[in-house]
């Protein structure tokens, strides 16, 4: 392909708003597709077409999610509902490695609550400095609806766990409560700082 003919697909991608590396990876295999079929004896614009009907169902505009407003691409769709359920997995084995420790020895949860918090604060304070997230931003992500359904479930388990400790055990209830909750914290911090780390590397996670 030559300049023009590169620049073409490149206007094409930009028209579909992906993320930026959504769109350099896209964009390698547009190229990789066309090159192929032109030397298979395709012309550019042929070979074009070919790649852009292969890829069409990916470029259908759908909504990420069912709390979502906005829509954008499927392939876009699938990367976000793929990087949101990674980080509700990597909060929740944090959470129950920490539930763990708290079970074996209870102050280690305190410690390591208070560990990611002062993360959490230092990652926070250097987007806002920095100016890579406004306060507008950062308090429209916290109130984001998939955010806030991760919240009342939080809230749930916060509630259950007080009745469940108070009405099957005994001496050892408030423990075991108290771990449940801090346990349930630790989860959301974590959530948090992931979602601040990929706004940080823009990469999109959530839409409003």
């Amino acid at each position: 392909m030559n300049l023009a003919e590169k620049n073409t697909v490149i206007d094409f991608l930009k028209s579909k708003k992906l993320s930026y590396p959504l769109y350099k990876e896209v964009l390698d295999h547009f190229f990789l597709d066309i090159d192929q079929k032109m030397s298979e004896g395709m012309g550019f614009q042929e070979a074009f077409i070919y790649v852009k009907l292969k890829w069409h169902d990916e470029f259908k505009m759908v909504s990420p999610d069912i709390l979502s407003f906005r829509k954008v691409t499927k392939i876009e769709a699938d990367a976000m509902q793929s990087r949101f359920r990674n980080i509700i997995k990597i909060s929740g084995l944090f959470a129950m490695v920490s539930a763990l420790f708290g079970l074996i020895y209870e102050p280690s949860q305190l410690y390591i609550l208070g560990i990611i918090m002062l993360f959490l604060a230092a990652l926070t304070l250097s987007l806002l400095f920095r100016r890579k997230i406004s306060l507008f931003h950062y308090v429209q992500m916290n109130f984001h609806p998939l955010v806030l359904r991760h919240s009342v479930i939080s809230v749930i388990i916060f509630l259950c766990s007080g009745i469940i400790a108070e009405f099957y055990f005994d001496a050892g209830g408030r423990d075991l409560k108290n771990n449940i909750n801090l346990t349930v914290i630790i989860f959301s911090l974590i959530t948090q700082a992931q979602l601040l780390w990929f706004h940080r590397k823009k990469i999109n996670v959530l839409l409003s």
